[in-house]
C-alpha cells in the first residue's frame, strides 16, 4: 500500500430480512463497512484501518444478534436501505453516528442504534500514531417475499476485489487520469460511488453518491466501469444475484504529474 494513499474499499451492505406481519426477530447481517479518509483537515491518511475487535466475523455476529427489524417498518412494508455514518476516533471509540440515507418506519434509529452500540475498534494508525476515520455502512432492510414465518436470511460472503483492498487502491491510483482543470484548480477530495456487483461479478449501475466536480467525477465513474470482475458475493454458498456496495475515490494532485499520470513511487 502506497503510504500516502488512502483509496476506499467498498463499503459492505448490512441486510435484514422479515416477513410482513410476524414479530420481530433477529437478522443476519454482511460484513461491516471499510474506512475511508474525510477531505477535511479533522482526520489523517492512514497506513492502517480501523479494525472491529476479532475482525468481520466478530462484526457480523456483534449486528446479528442486536438488530431488530422494526415493527412499524414491517406493518407499513417499509424496506430499503439506511446509510449510517460514523467516527472510529484515536481511541477507536464509535463516535457522531448518524443516518445519511433514510428509509423511516423506525429503521433509521433501529441502525444507528446498533452502530451506536459496538465495542470499541482498534483504531486507525498513521505511522504509529492512531488517527480518526469516518465510516459509511449501509444498512438494508428488506421484506420476504415468500409466505414462510420470518427468519434470519445471513449473506455469507460479500463482493471483494480480486486480491482485496490493497490491490485495488493501486489500480484505482494507476487507472486515474487526473482531469487538467482539476490540476489547475488543485481540486482535491473524495468522489463516493454505489456501484452493483452482479453474481457474475461485473461492475454495474454506478450512481454518483458524492462529488468534487472539474471532472474528477465523470473520471471516477469512467474508472470503476473498468475494474475487473469482482469475486461476488455468497448466500447459502452460491453466488447471490445483485449486492449494493460503495466505492470511495480519492483525488489527491500531489500523486500525478502535469500529464495527470500517476507517479510510480
Amino acid at each position: 500500500m502506497k503510504k500516502i494513499l488512502l483509496l476506499g474499499m467498498a463499503l459492505l451492505p448490512l441486510a435484514v430480512y422479515a416477513q410482513p406481519g410476524s414479530k420481530p426477530r433477529v437478522a443476519e447481517p454482511a460484513p461491516p463497512s471499510a474506512p475511508a479518509k474525510d477531505s477535511t483537515s479533522k482526520f489523517s491518511t492512514a497506513d492502517v484501518m480501523p479494525e472491529y475487535p476479532g475482525g468481520k466475523d466478530a462484526m457480523v455476529r456483534f449486528i446479528s444478534s442486536h438488530i431488530r427489524y422494526p415493527m412499524q417498518a414491517m406493518d407499513e412494508g417499509i424496506q430499503g436501505k439506511v446509510m449510517v455514518e460514523f467516527i472510529v476516533d484515536e481511541e477507536g471509540k464509535v463516535t457522531d453516528a448518524k443516518a445519511l440515507q433514510k428509509i423511516g418506519g423506525g429503521c433509521d434509529e433501529e441502525a444507528v442504534r446498533v452502530v451506536k452500540s459496538m465495542p470499541n475498534w482498534k483504531p486507525g494508525m498513521n505511522k504509529g500514531v492512531p488517527v480518526k476515520a469516518k465510516f459509511r455502512l449501509p444498512v438494508v432492510f428488506r421484506l420476504a417475499e415468500d409466505g414462510m414465518e420470518m427468519r434470519p436470511v445471513q449473506v455469507e460472503k460479500m463482493p471483494e476485489y480480486p486480491g482485496g483492498n490493497a490491490q485495488m487502491q493501486q489500480y484505482l491510483a494507476s487507472a486515474i487520469v487526473y482531469p487538467r482543470k482539476a490540476l489547475r484548480a488543485k481540486t482535491e477530495g473524495e468522489v463516493v460511488i454505489d456501484v452493483t456487483i452482479t453474481e457474475t461479478g461485473k461492475v454495474t449501475l454506478a450512481r454518483l453518491v458524492q462529488g468534487i466536480g472539474h471532472g474528477c467525477d465523470e473520471e471516477a465513474m469512467r474508472v470503476v466501469y473498468t475494474m475487473p470482475n469482482w469475486k461476488p458475493g455468497q448466500i447459502k454458498g452460491r453466488p447471490a444475484k445483485a449486492e449494493t456496495v460503495t466505492i470511495r475515490v480519492p483525488f489527491h494532485p500531489n500523486l500525478y504529474d502535469k500529464k495527470g499520470l500517476y507517479k510510480q513511487y
